[in-house]
């Protein structure tokens, strides 16, 4: 979506189209709109070469890449655990004024003109690109992505995934299949025409996939549970709620599944990820008010800051909980007694993988730690209480060193020590309960929400703004309006993809055809190796990633679905965002009654017979040069021909095969080839090579 700007307008925009990239309407600019992946703040994004801001980047190949964003609030609130204090204050934001009739740079503003923040780019040296590192309302830092923000349109990967799963859900429970297998051993072949669009399609599939049944497994445990969960109960009842449909674990460098044991400590890890990342904090499991964490000893920490702070006794117990939160969102936590690893970055994330993130109660040293009493002016827990709370600033930093007193008590169970002489939150300390039966609060300025009132102040970094409690009726609908909490409360299935192109091996894909046929792979991401030729058992469906090519290839791939006689098969297309796809779907029902091309193949010709006899040769010499050869996966021509190729290397490779000719092998594939000219009619005998 591309937005065509006006000054007049107090969103600043007054006009649209839709495309994944700018252009202009009525001559005037339209830039492309970016919104937060956590809160959707609105952003437009735009090139600068020194004299106009352009809408697109191919209109000028030297202008640099500018990101604006649209709303006026000169506000930063960071609602999760991050607390930077070198954020930029009011007088360091850079503004840039443009005109948007033409988008023409300003050097100040004026009638017509509009003034948007400037967001600070960082360049990545290695991909020579700038990239957004933080969203400049919520302070949301994107672990997963380049960036936290995303065209509206995000891609069609993610388009796809909520179809596949769709589909693979609303399968009937095939027959004959273990009951362990994954989705009961439900199968879908899912076809692109991309070999790079397949192969990244099959791990982003299974992750989406896997972190959906685990969030509604979470909140089908507790609000079955009669009591508060800690973490090892709350795996145990999650485990047992996924291997009712046969969910399975694997480790990236292992094609067979964990055993239960590693797949439990596992999970584990990823439940608390769940908690204890601050990742993407607005669609969390906690922000829609489902899930409530609380900690043992929080009461007695509570109590014992009541006796020495009477004064601010009502607001003690959201204090303390909003203190252990900003803890506990920011990944300072212990190793569970060396059951997780705070290292693996498929677990946290590059930016969190890291065994050294702790707390100090000041002076913090390390780029890892932090002080909950700073050294400088603010930051998080001193600006909510001296800004927020209005409690005298010295009498803040007294309440919060009371706080950490209390909570590195070993009684309190709390916080514990980390070996960079600080201290991280006791993971054994974590209460988990269903949020569905508490308030639950949203901010009139940010929007983020929390069951944390704070005396009707919101809690992100830098917002001004007050709560109020969400209405019950609001979130009773969100159960079928909003997409996420109507999938948490749901039931999805975890689902098992692998990728089926021309790139694995072939040893490698006959094992993943073979476990599909099981029911062990629920999906296939595959090009068009597998239109035609490959026998994969009973299947029910199909999808189609892309508008196939012609009808021929839709007809190919629609048609793998109920070879064998099932009722009703499914073939599901979807159309991309693109002109090919967009104007197939226009007109449909055309490209469904197109009649295919007849297959053809002309033998009178000796340039493609002749070739073939050659590629017959050449099969049995790769076959003697990469014998022996342990690798997985499809060979390289590096691997044949080797690193260089230098004159001397062509006169080894030419007598290698030369020598090779000779042999009872070339002289049996050189028989091979020529017994070709046999099966051809008596007027083609001389097409080929004898």
């Amino acid at each position: 979506m591309a937005l065509k700007l006006s000054a007049d307008q107090e969103e600043k925009w007054e006009d649209f189209f839709f495309g994944r990239s700018g252009g202009h309407i009525d001559k005037a600019p339209a830039y492309p709109l970016l919104v937060c992946r956590n809160c959707g703040e609105p952003y437009i994004e735009g090139w600068d070469n020194r004299e106009s801001l352009l809408p697109r980047q191919d209109l000028d190949a030297s202008a640099e890449r500018r990101v604006l964003r649209l709303s006026q609030e000169r506000i930063i609130a960071m609602d999760e655990g991050d607390q930077d204090e070198n954020l930029p204050l009011d007088n360091d934001i850079e503004i840039m004024d443009f005109n948007p009739e033409t988008g023409e740079l300003e050097d100040g503003p004026g009638e017509g003109i509009v003034s948007l923040q400037m967001l600070d780019l960082k360049k990545d040296q290695e991909e020579r690109k700038s990239y957004v590192h933080r969203c400049e309302c919520c302070g949301y830092r994107s672990h997963q992505y380049a960036e936290p923000i995303t065209p509206v349109y995000p891609g069609d990967d993610a388009l796809a995934a909520v179809a596949t799963q769709a589909l693979l859900e609303a399968l009937p429970e095939p027959k004959g299949r273990s009951p362990q297998s994954p989705m009961k051993g439900r199968n879908l072949l899912v076809f692109s025409d991309s070999r790079q669009d397949a192969a990244f399609f099959s791990p982003f599939f299974e992750r989406t996939s896997r972190d959906q049944a685990i969030r509604s497994s979470i909140v089908s445990a507790l609000k079955e549970a009669d009591e508060p969960s800690d973490l090892r109960a709350l795996r145990d009842r999650v485990w047992r709620k996924l291997k009712e449909d046969g969910f399975q674990l694997y480790d990236r460098r292992d094609p067979s599944p964990m055993s239960s044991e590693v797949a439990k400590d596992r999970l584990l890890a990823l439940l608390i990820a769940e908690f204890c990342s601050g990742n993407m904090a607005r669609i969390s499991l906690e922000a829609f008010g489902l899930v409530s964490v609380r900690y043992q000893g929080e009461e007695r920490i509570t109590a014992r800051l009541k006796e020495a702070h009477p004064s601010h006794a009502d607001l003690l117990p959201d204090v303390v909980r909003f203190l252990i939160d900003l803890i506990r969102r920011s990944r300072a936590i212990n190793n569970f007694g060396g059951v997780i690893d705070l290292t693996d970055s498929s677990v946290w994330g590059e930016a969190l993988a890291s065994d050294r993130i702790s707390w100090a109660k000041t002076d913090a040293s390390g780029r890892r730690q932090r002080s909950l009493i700073p050294k400088g002016n603010s930051n998080r827990a001193l600006w909510l209480l001296t800004e927020q709370l209005k409690i005298p600033k010295q009498e803040a930093a007294d309440l919060l060193s009371d706080f950490w007193e209390q909570a590195i008590r070993t009684r309190n169970r709390t916080l514990t020590a980390h070996s960079s002489s600080g201290h991280v939150l006791d993971l054994a300390a974590l209460q988990f309960t269903s949020g569905e039966t508490e308030p639950l609060y949203r901010c009139s300025t940010c929007g983020a929400k929390s069951h944390i009132h704070l005396a009707g102040k919101c809690g992100a970094y830098r917002c001004s703004g007050e709560v109020s409690e969400v209405e019950q009726a609001e979130r009773t609908a969100a159960n079928e309006q909003n997409h996420y909490v109507y999938r948490y409360k749901g039931h999805p299935m975890s689902g098992i993809a692998r990728e089926h192109t021309a790139a694995i091996g072939v040893r490698e894909r006959t094992e993943i055809e073979e476990r599909f046929r099981r029911g062990e792979v629920n999906l296939l991401s595959c090009t068009t190796t597998m239109e035609m030729g490959i026998d994969l058992g009973d299947l029910e469906a199909v999808f189609c990633r892309n508008v196939p090519p012609g009808i021929s290839n839709y007809q190919q791939r629609a048609g793998r679905a109920g070879r064998r006689a099932q009722v009703a098969p499914i073939a599901l297309m979807m159309a991309r965002n693109n002109r090919y796809d967009q104007s197939q779907f226009n007109d449909v029902k055309s490209y469904l009654e197109a009649v295919p091309s007849p297959p053809y193949l002309a033998l009178d010709n000796p340039s493609f017979f002749r070739r073939h006899q050659v590629s017959c040769i050449l099969s049995g010499w790769l076959d003697h040069k990469l014998s022996g050869q342990q690798r997985t996966g499809a060979p390289k021509l590096v691997h044949v021909l080797g690193e260089t190729l230098s004159v001397d290397d062509e006169k080894a490779i030419k007598a290698d095969v030369e020598t090779w000719l000779a042999s009872e092998n070339g002289k049996m594939n050189i028989e091979i080839s020529e017994r070709l000219i046999d099966l051809m009619p008596s007027n083609l005998s001389t097409i080929g090579f004898r």
